[in-house]
């Protein structure tokens, strides 16, 4: 009689998951905190969402949140730098797409951040209005201004064939720029402004463009007059 081999069963019970199987685990639980995170601060607001709203729209237990993060607004500033660094993106493609001409780069870049708040309102509610009212994201706009001016003055130095400003000159500028285009933009997203996209977007192009008509400052004006030939 032949011998009969026994298939030996493996107790795979208490055998831990192979790393990189539980490591991906754990990102796709953290990416669907992240997500219901963006659904819920973007449509209801901090004031309205909960740990337990969070975790009751991502399907998972309240104790995977807190291995992901420990409170809620450590929730709420992930979300913030997610949306934020999609935003920046954005931005940056329409700079790369767009020809080395300095009007027509200013107007891509005008379009593009508006159209990404446009495309999804919980972008626009996350940037424009949770940022101004929540204390866990007060750093996060200045550092975000802070980013945005970095891309504006770089497109500035690379286009403009003779910067009539000096560098602290165009950083001021560049800061009052992109602070004031937040929020003109976020006015308008709020209904407060009785113009059209293409308007607001005209608008915004002309007064980019003209910046760099600036008279030079005070410090400058005076060295141009000591060279000056008497």
């Amino acid at each position: 009689m032949p011998m009969i081999r026994k298939n030996r069963v493996r107790d795979v019970t208490c055998a831990p998951l192979p790393r990189g199987l539980s490591g991906g685990r754990r990102a796709r639980r953290r990416a669907a905190l992240l997500e219901a995170g963006l659904e819920l601060f973007g449509t209801r607001g901090c004031a309205g969402t909960t740990v337990r709203g969070v975790c009751t729209l991502a399907v998972l237990n309240d104790r995977y949140f807190y291995e992901n993060f420990p409170d809620l607004d450590a929730l709420l500033v992930a979300v913030f730098d997610e949306v934020a660094r999609r935003g920046e993106e954005a931005i940056l493609a329409a700079v790369r797409s767009a020809p080395r001409d300095l009007p027509l780069r200013v107007r891509a870049v005008a379009n593009a951040g508006p159209g990404f708040l446009i495309a999804d309102p919980r972008h626009a509610r996350l940037l424009t209005h949770e940022i101004q009212v929540e204390p866990a994201l007060r750093g996060r706009r200045n550092a975000l201004i802070r980013r945005l001016a970095g891309i504006f003055t770089a497109q500035a130095h690379e286009l403009a064939e003779d910067m009539p400003l000096s560098d602290t000159d165009v950083e001021m500028t560049v800061l009052t720029l992109v602070g004031g285009a937040m929020e003109l933009v976020s006015t308008w997203l709020r209904g407060e402004l009785a113009v059209d996209r293409e308007h607001l977007i005209d608008f915004l192009v002309a007064l980019i463009v003209t910046s760099d008509g600036l008279p030079a400052s005070p410090a400058r004006k005076s060295q141009a007059v000591r060279r000056a030939p008497a």
